[in-house]
């Protein structure tokens, strides 16, 4: 069976697509931060679900422990909160833990690592067709930092086996 690890899995994405994959069979590893949502249902339909902070080491080597195949990241600070807090507060949430992720993973089961980014890694566009060939002009730190891992990603996809998308 293949397991999936959802990094912010109580989040407004995370919540719905573990419950989506979990009733499409798949095995899902919830990671939640502070805590896990009060949904039972949600909770029982989950393979596991850890509640942990990413930039702790200790959670990246639980999620290690696990036969992990797929991971779809989609921890960040949002664009207001990286305003308010230090370039390196916010490089330990929205870059690190892409790295520590695929950099234990790597070693283990995993085969595919989905990251979601950001269309602020682009900067200012205006009414024009974005592909993956565009110019990348982060204009804040948000972008930044998504763009940062985006580059981590593309490392792994030419230095590994695992797909990143």
């Amino acid at each position: 069976m293949n397991e999936v690890l959802i990094t912010g899995a109580n989040g407004y994405i995370g919540a719905r697509l573990s419950k989506f994959l979990s009733e499409n069979g798949y095995a899902v590893t919830a990671l939640c931060f502070p805590s896990a949502p009060k949904d039972e249902k949600w909770s029982k339909s989950l393979n596991r679900v850890i509640v942990g902070d990413i930039r702790n080491e200790s959670v990246i080597e639980e999620i290690a422990s696990c036969n992990i195949d797929t991971v779809i990241h989609l921890i960040s600070l949002d664009h207001n909160q990286c305003s308010k807090f230090s370039f390196n507060d916010v490089l330990s949430v929205n870059v690190s833990p892409t790295a520590n992720l695929l950099e234990k993973l790597s070693k283990k089961s995993l085969k595919k690592f989905i990251y979601f980014s950001t269309f602020q890694v682009y900067g200012s566009v205006e009414h024009t067709l974005i592909t993956e060939d565009y110019k990348t002009l982060p204009l804040n730190v948000y972008g930044l930092t998504h763009l940062l891992s985006e580059k981590i990603c593309n490392y792994y996809n030419s230095t590994s086996e695992i797909d990143c998308i």
